[in-house]
């Protein structure tokens, strides 16, 4: 699955509202869901290696619209 723009911009509009609600910085919300990927990379390599991404980890963005197919 090649993740398109359609989904990385529904996940950057996930992304923003997640940041209202919470009342916090869209970076704020970008920098914790990066922390969480590197946190589980090394617990179970195979599932962060299993999303498509363009570089050696996923963007939160990516992560996003992986989950959002998967459901």
């Amino acid at each position: 699955m090649k993740t398109n723009a359609t989904q990385l911009a529904a996940a950057r509009r996930a992304i923003e509202a997640i940041a209202v609600r919470e009342g916090i910085s869209v970076e704020e919300v970008r920098r914790e869901i990066s922390l969480a990927i590197l946190t589980a990379q090394p617990k179970d390599a195979s599932i962060v290696s299993a999303i498509p991404c363009a570089g050696l980890v996923p963007t939160p963005e990516e992560l996003i619209a992986y989950c959002a197919s998967k459901l």
